[in-house]
């Protein structure tokens, strides 16, 4: 599982570096990519730019969005600081990766699993 953390307003280049990924796990049944929309404060834009970035994503998106301390999980426990992140977790929920981005965006599908 591989979750993506960002922000609703999320850049194209983010996008476009996960798109290569997801065509190259459709093989594999065990693997997906979710989006996790971050959003400490919801409002009429934050809810367009999130349909707008959902329009580009070929993937999952989260629909029940985190909470406050959801959130600050994530900040605690993956050192999440509002850049677009990758979380690498086994199916079991172990994570074995807090953000495989820079591994994604150097090697691609190379560096599949991602684990580090």
């Amino acid at each position: 599982m591989f979750l993506l953390l960002s922000d609703v307003g999320i850049e194209d280049c983010y996008i476009s570096y996960l798109k290569p990924v997801y065509e190259g796990i459709r093989r594999y049944p065990s693997y997906r990519i979710v989006w996790v929309p971050v959003v400490e404060q919801w409002n009429q834009d934050k809810e367009k730019q999130l349909e707008m970035s959902r329009l580009k994503m070929p993937w999952y998106t989260l629909k029940c969005f985190p909470t406050k301390p959801g959130i600050k999980y994530m900040k605690e426990k993956w050192n999440y600081k509002g850049k677009p992140a990758v979380v690498v977790m086994t199916s079991a929920g172990m994570v074995k990766n807090k953000n495989a981005f820079p591994l994604i965006k150097k090697n691609g599908m190379d560096a599949f699993p991602f684990f580090k």
